[in-house]
């Protein structure tokens, strides 16, 4: 569940995302076991030295393509078109940008996100996803 959760903030642009893949077989008698208190300290450590850095991170390949793709496919959703969607909205703040403002990126992440952004913008007149209204 949290890989899918950290995939999704990662494909909007969050710059990175900390998991803490912890189960509970019940909520109101949890006790966490010494395992899970020190994996949980571990986390926070990480996520703190991290943004006390305030380095931003160069996104993965992986992370490109969604971000990439959704932003060259949701033109057709933005505002005054005939699909309208929050979709639409949102990614229009993105237009020309390969991944969010203020991240470093290297030349070679740049001309790959413009490949998909190319990509999703050659499929966008082919593909038609439509909400009921």
């Amino acid at each position: 569940m949290t890989k899918s959760v950290a995939a999704t903030l990662q494909g909007w642009g969050f710059n990175r995302c900390y998991q803490l893949p912890i189960s509970a077989y019940s909520w109101n008698d949890y006790k966490p076991s010494m395992k899970d208190r020190e994996k949980a300290k571990r986390t926070a450590m990480a996520f703190y030295q991290d943004v006390k850095s305030g380095k931003l991170h160069a996104p993965s390949f992986g992370v490109l393509i969604p971000f990439n793709l959704f932003q060259a496919i949701c033109k057709s959703y933005a505002p005054g078109t005939k699909y309208e969607s929050q979709d639409g909205v949102f990614w229009k703040q993105y237009e020309g940008m390969r991944y969010a403002k203020g991240v470093p990126m290297p030349f070679y992440k740049r001309a790959f996100g413009k490949l998909v952004c190319l990509a999703g913008k050659a499929a966008n007149g082919k593909i038609t996803i439509t909400y009921k209204k």
